[in-house]
């Protein structure tokens, strides 16, 4: 009898994992846990944690109500509908037509159901077919670039936008076949379902309401003014005691993780008693006191074959690990280049989903491009180097903010008799080293960049 009740207890498990599959991933075939091919497919796993396409800001719109919600990075559902719909990509470059198309036709862009992303950098085509392992297919577009994409999600297709704002161009790909039909409705269903919660930020577009002095899309808040915590940030530069006492022992234990073997480096005497340097054979690694500057060196690697930039991105990212100062801090892609076989990432600050802004004087007199820059050759980390920016985070005051775009243009009006049209807009924290503090504003940018108080 025992028996019996194992074997019917063994079926309805399985059953409900079976179940759990066809809803959650459109069968057990497409579950990420392993990597499948089949005859009809050449899709393969994606990384949820390491991508190197992720938008910095993601939107929906719900063409019932004609209304743009934006979803935070910091909440769930941004790396949950992210990843399905990059799923949803792969079809789409997969199975669909493609067509180039002069000009930007924002009104059509919204004429139903929508998903926005906003990369905050500008991506080939190839580049990001690589990063979704999708075989590639021959087509006249693989060095189109795009910073913005719009996928419409109709009943039996699926239509994506890739966007180049700068050339006023878009690649239109459309995919009608019955795997993206079946998984745009998924897709669908779930944006239906995000919108009709109610717990998303309602934000307009200066595209759909025709607002001409913005060059680029923007989204704004819909709400006129509102109220913003401003916490305290207090900005230290670590391993230092007592004002001017160095603790050898903890910056020798930061220092270790980026050698394979820590016993066979060496501390190298020099001229300046503000930089501390450590080697081996091949590897150098300085650490400026004063500035809280961390530099890392391979000598050893050569630039190589030409590279595959979604790989060289997770070589970035994987070799971050080894910075134990940097695990818990919020990070993004602010840029990236490829140069003679050698890719440079470069990536900025944020907090609580708000960039921290270091003033282009700043990193002028701390020499650096960004606060964080990785160089990968040849499959390998060549070059690394950041600026610490260590804080404790204490409770501050919560501030009136004005929302309204048009209180950003007035007070750039205020300065300026006349100004080009701004591509970006909006709210950041602002890092003053002289000060070591950082203050909450405005920024908007068009050829220059403009601070504008919070209110």
């Amino acid at each position: 009898m025992n028996k019996a009740k194992v074997i019917i207890l063994c079926i309805l498990v399985t059953s409900s994992l079976i179940l759990t599959a066809n809803v959650w991933f459109d069968g057990i075939s497409s579950m990420w846990v392993f990597n499948t091919k089949t005859k009809d497919s050449y899709t393969e796993l994606i990384d949820r944690e390491i991508t190197f396409v992720t938008p910095s800001k993601l939107t929906i719109f719900d063409n019932v109500n004609k209304e743009f919600y934006l979803i935070k990075r910091t909440r769930a559902e941004f790396d949950e509908l992210n990843f399905t719909t990059r799923k949803l990509m792969q079809q789409v470059f997969l199975n669909g037509k493609y067509e180039l198309i002069e000009g930007i036709n924002w009104t059509k862009l919204w004429e139903t159901n929508a998903i926005n992303l906003d990369l905050g950098i500008k991506v080939q085509l190839d580049e990001w077919i690589e990063d979704l392992h999708v075989k590639k297919k021959k087509n006249d577009y693989s060095n189109f670039e795009f910073d913005t994409v719009v996928i419409q999600m109709h009943d039996s297709s699926c239509s994506a936008y890739l966007i180049n704002e700068e050339e006023n161009k878009t690649l239109e790909i459309i995919a009608n076949d019955k795997t993206t039909a079946q998984l745009n409705q998924t897709v669908l269903q779930r944006v239906i379902s995000l919108s009709e919660k109610g717990n998303l930020e309602i934000v307009e577009s200066t595209k759909y309401s025709g607002i001409m002095e913005f060059s680029n899309n923007i989204f704004f808040q819909k709400e006129k003014s509102g109220v913003i915590s401003n916490p305290v940030f207090e900005i230290y530069t670590p391993f230092i005691e007592a004002e001017t006492q160095v603790n050898l022992s903890d910056v020798e234990a930061f220092v270790n993780p980026f050698f394979p073997n820590s016993a066979s480096k060496y501390m190298v005497e020099g001229d300046n008693s503000k930089i501390l340097t450590y080697r081996d054979e091949r590897l150098i690694v300085k650490y400026n006191l004063e500035q809280g500057i961390i530099e890392y060196s391979d000598i050893s690697v050569g630039k190589g074959a030409a590279l595959n930039l979604s790989s060289a991105y997770k070589s970035a990212i994987s070799f971050m690990e080894k910075d134990l100062l940097v695990a818990n801090q919020e990070i993004h892609l602010s840029n990236y280049k490829v140069v003679d076989n050698e890719a440079y990432f470069y990536f900025e600050y944020t907090y609580d989903d708000y960039d921290i802004v270091i003033p282009y004087a700043t990193k002028s007199d701390l020499g650096i491009s960004a606060p964080i820059e990785v160089v990968v050759s040849n499959g390998k980390v060549s070059f690394y180097k950041r600026l610490i920016f260590n804080y404790n985070i204490t409770m501050g005051t919560f501030e009136s903010v004005n929302l309204d775009y048009q209180y950003v243009l007035d007070s750039i009006k205020k300065d300026s008799v006349k100004i080009k049209p701004i591509s970006d807009a909006y709210i950041a924290y602002i890092y003053y080293s002289d000060r070591k503090e950082c203050e909450i504003s405005w920024v908007a940018e068009n050829d220059q960049r403009f601070l504008i108080p919070i209110k």
